[in-house]
């Protein structure tokens, strides 16, 4: 194989690989010809990978996983294969994202075969999250007034409260999702004038960040 190369064996068990098992096979390029399993998110969600590399054939390989093809910084870097290491690992993906399961030479890719299994399941996130998003108007007098931008999305909704109060931008009708950033403008509407801009992050798990 002078190529990389992934396979399913749906014949007798052969060079380390039995019958059933899906293998991969690196290249002869050390360092550089790594064979990949690749899975593609259909959807944002939260994936958990877990699985196992199997030592296969006789000779040596190097085991990883990474996501979106940033192998400068993978997501788990597993050693050697004939070690059988297990893994585990859970990670937001959007649509489109990437976890690919590697298997490198090692510095020599004879008799590299190396079987390899993998589940995947997902936590779909809500279509809106579900804590409060916004800021509590304190060190006002009197009513404010707030207005409330989905940065991500460009939307916006204004609204006015007592102070000391908290102003709940996705109660006043701003849909936020996962990921969204918002922005808080608030302005008091009786003497002393002041205003205030706050930005915050909505996290994929759902929770507001403070700034």
């Amino acid at each position: 194989m002078d190529t990389p190369t992934f396979w399913k064996n749906l014949g007798v068990a052969t060079a380390g690989v039995n019958t059933g098992q899906i293998s991969l096979h690196p290249g002869p390029v050390a360092n550089k010809d790594s064979a990949i399993l690749r899975f593609t998110a259909p959807a944002d969600a939260i994936y958990t990978a877990y699985g196992k590399f199997f030592s296969g054939d006789k000779g040596e390989t190097d085991a990883w996983i990474v996501k979106n093809g940033d192998f400068t910084s993978p997501l788990k870097s597993l050693g050697v294969t004939s070690k059988n290491p297990i893994f585990t690992v859970s990670e937001f993906l959007k649509a489109g994202d990437t976890l690919d399961f590697v298997v490198g030479n090692h510095g020599n890719y004879s008799y590299d075969n190396t079987p390899i299994t993998v589940q995947i399941s997902s936590f779909a996130l809500p279509g809106k999250v579900t804590p409060p998003i916004g800021v509590k108007a304190s060190g006002f007098t009197g009513t404010v007034s707030a207005t409330c931008q989905n940065t991500t999305t460009g939307k916006t909704v204004s609204f006015n409260k007592k102070s000391n109060q908290f102003l709940d931008c996705k109660a006043a009708g701003l849909v936020v999702r996962s990921g969204d950033k918002v922005s808080v403008n608030i302005a008091a509407n009786t003497a002393p004038f002041a205003s205030h801009r706050y930005e915050l992050n909505v996290e994929a798990g759902g929770l507001p960040v403070k700034p």
